[in-house]
């Protein structure tokens, strides 16, 4: 049964089904804040607003579950080579999921809120292999990197064209991880060029 069809499901639509996924989801973000307090020295859970949802067509920030994570770079190898950057990175809950898998290479994020970017950047400075800028990511020249993170920063019509982006710009072979929805994926399913390496539904 996919997430779709069991918060569906009868059971989970009745007065306890309710009161299990409160509770369950309390208790996640708790799990998520102690680790949040573990890795950098506070919380990232707080979620906040987009800054330019029309123009830009940015999400708000909303960091994702560490048990999610766990699941998108199981199995993956990095080396001291790699440079990994997180476009959008919000206050930087992958980045620091990175931290504690101990990545090896340099670390990267780059936030359009500048005043989240600060926030990211005031637990940052505690590692020597992170680095979190304020900017526009269309303005990036992603050729400095060897592997690109897309949590959903953006809405369909700029995520597709940060797609193009990438396709025209980058003259090397990257690894992209896309950590988004099945119909935002459909936008890389099949296209010429891109091989898939992992998929988790």
């Amino acid at each position: 049964m996919d997430k779709k069809n069991y918060r569906n499901s009868w059971y989970m639509t009745t007065k306890a089904g309710k009161l299990y996924r409160k509770i369950s989801g309390q208790i996640t973000t708790a799990c998520d804040m102690v680790k949040d307090f573990k890795i950098c020295g506070k919380s990232l859970t707080k979620y906040v607003a987009s800054v330019d949802r029309e123009v830009k067509q940015a999400t708000g920030s909303e960091s994702a579950r560490y048990w999610t994570l766990d699941e998108v770079f199981k199995g993956m190898t990095f080396n001291k080579d790699d440079k990994f950057i997180d476009v959008g990175c919000g206050k930087g809950r992958i980045l620091a999921e990175m931290e504690r898998l101990k990545f090896p290479g340099q670390l990267y994020g780059i936030e359009l809120n500048p005043k989240i970017a600060e926030y990211a950047q005031s637990w940052a400075k505690r590692y020597d292999n992170l680095t979190i800028f304020a900017g526009d990511a269309f303005k990036l020249d992603y050729n400095e990197y060897s592997i690109i993170m897309l949590c959903r920063p953006f809405l369909e019509e700029m995520f597709v064209n940060f797609l193009d982006k990438l396709e025209n710009d980058i003259k090397h072979p990257v690894t992209i991880i896309l950590y988004v929805d099945n119909y935002m994926a459909k936008y890389v399913k099949d296209k010429p060029g891109w091989d898939l390496i992992k998929k988790d539904c």
